[in-house]
């Protein structure tokens, strides 16, 4: 049995037609892998821009959480317009970068989902330890308050019972 006349032995390369056909072919094939290879590198690279780009944004975050709980101890604990029941300006913004800090953190496992394993369980944990952690501060504000400064709360209190007490 004979093969057909295309695929017998060097007949289908002998044409100088089918050999630029064939090295046509094979230059596209190797254009279109190069440019599949180059749209996959740069989907790559944007997917780690916007992972190193959050994650500045959160650690910025944190800082500036950090700077606001300073200020607030420092400035608000001693301003009798706190204790009097001003809105405190620090733990507005406290509050408002720790629900940015979440919602980066959501972000951010949104994008890594079906790239790093656990990062749900990560992103998670975090999630909870910034929710506890403004629980607690919620609560020292609170205290604080409750203690009170010169005249205002406990501490108002106890001055008041002191001076009755040596006059």
């Amino acid at each position: 049995m004979q093969s057909p006349i295309l695929f017998r032995r060097g007949r289908f390369f002998n044409s100088i037609k089918a050999k630029l056909l064939l090295s046509y072919g094979i230059f596209g094939i190797i254009i279109i892998l190069i440019l599949v290879g180059v749209l996959w590198y740069l989907s790559v690279e944007h997917k780690i821009q916007q992972v190193e780009q959050l994650t500045v944004e959160v650690y910025l975050g944190v800082t500036q959480v950090d700077g606001y709980e300073k200020d607030f101890f420092l400035v608000e604990t001693i301003d009798t317009s706190f204790y009097e029941g001003k809105k405190s300006e620090f733990i507005i913004q406290h509050q408002q970068t720790l629900d940015t800090i979440a919602v980066k953190l959501k972000t951010l496992k949104y994008i890594l989902v079906n790239d790093v394993k656990g990062i749900e369980s990560d992103v998670h944990a975090c999630l909870f330890l910034i929710e506890s952690y403004a629980e607690n501060f919620a609560l020292l504000v609170e205290t604080i308050k409750a203690r009170g400064f010169k005249d205002y709360g406990v501490e108002g209190q106890m001055r008041q019972k002191i001076q009755e007490t040596l006059t």
